[in-house]
């Protein structure tokens, strides 16, 4: 459970009037009517701002005049879902990479928990409900005049609909989600806004996602969320860095002592499949413990697909020493051990990593 002075000092925020600089208290009721000319805004709570922490949420009843915080940005979707029978497997990922300052390999929490999710803005068990395929674009202007409509290649998305989201975070925002999901077993449409909320327009990593969503056309109540990107198990006090680096620049390997409890030596690297393999980190070393079938693979990718420098047997190995010509002539080395243990030795090899994945 965490504490709101926990979260808003992760956020790198002073306090709860600066949050609300970032959030969205505006009269949605004309952005509404351009999905549902017939929508009527019900009466509405005084604005205020509640942390939960048990669900790990604020929920921000309320219309205010609140002036925006001058950097920040936002990035996401505004639509209607409209429920119907049509039933189909919204919950298998496939997104493919990494997204803007996602750690390589994940960071292991706990026994066998992860700190980190590929995180979808508009979820993907949503995607089967939006009406016609219809999204909003910019202000009041329809995708489908641009041409562009909703389709299930943006679903998984790096650059349209994923982001570096704790996992933590991630339970939250599916808690949500599940909410609007109980609404589309009834018979009204629901209009659904979703957006992640950036400190700066090129940071990496957002500071939170924020949900609104209500029924039409003459909806009781609007429900209006937001969901901050922390975990209290991420600590930077006593370090060289603050949380507006982290936001700005995303993960960078110095922060991995910040991380609590990720000091499991089984099943301690996720691929960007998510499969686990076991790793081990040693002065600029990376081993991984693979079987020899697919250490056999791997080797025989690395010499089919890189410029090799020297190719040679050593005790118990192969050791084949090759430059990635992607990565402006950054040379590494590997031993392939005759056990299928694999040992890659060489700095800047963090984009090697994610092209041999699949072999992991």
């Amino acid at each position: 459970m965490m504490l709101e002075n926990e979260v808003l000092n992760r956020l790198g925020l002073k306090d709860i009037h600066e949050l609300k600089t970032f959030l969205d208290f505006s009269d949605r009721s004309e952005k509404i009517k351009y999905f549902c000319s017939d929508f009527r805004m019900p009466s509405v709570e005084t604005q205020k701002i509640e942390w939960n922490p048990k669900e790990n949420y604020y929920y921000l009843p309320g219309i205010a005049d609140i002036e925006a915080n001058s950097s920040y940005y936002r990035r996401g979707w505004e639509t209607v879902l409209r429920p119907n029978s049509t039933k189909q497997d919204g919950n298998s990922s496939k997104v493919k990479g990494r997204p803007k300052g996602y750690p390589a390999g994940n960071i292991p929490k706990g026994e066998t928990a992860w700190y980190f999710d590929r995180g979808h803005i508009f979820a993907r068990r949503f995607h089967q409900y939006v009406i016609d395929k219809k999204v909003l674009y910019k202000k009041y202007e329809d995708r489908v005049t641009k041409g562009k409509l909703w389709s299930e290649s943006h679903i998984d998305c790096l650059e349209k609909n994923i982001f570096t989201q704790f996992s933590v975070a991630n339970v939250a925002q599916s808690k949500i989600e599940n909410k609007v999901a109980a609404l589309l077993d009834g018979t009204q449409p629901i209009y659904v806004e979703v957006k992640v909320i950036f400190r700066n327009e090129g940071d990496a990593i957002p500071i939170g996602t924020e949900i609104f969503y209500t029924q039409l056309p003459y909806p009781d109540e609007v429900k209006h969320y937001f969901i901050p990107n922390v975990d209290v198990g991420f600590d930077l006090s006593d370090t060289k860095f603050d949380y507006f680096s982290f936001y700005n620049k995303g993960y960078q390997e110095e922060m991995w002592g910040s991380f609590k409890d990720n000091d499991r030596e089984i099943h301690n690297y996720q691929t960007n499949k998510g499969k686990p393999c076991t790793v081990e980190r040693s002065h600029g070393n990376t081993t991984f413990y693979l079987s020899k079938k697919r250490s056999d693979r791997l080797k025989e990718y690395v010499v089919q697909n890189y410029k090799i420098l020297k190719n040679r047997r050593i005790q118990n190995a192969q050791q084949i020493q090759f430059q990635q010509e992607k990565s402006e002539k950054v040379n590494l080395s590997i031993n392939f051990f005759d056990t299928g243990t694999v040992v890659i030795q060489g700095n800047s090899m963090e984009n090697f990593i994610d092209d041999i994945e699949e072999y992991l």
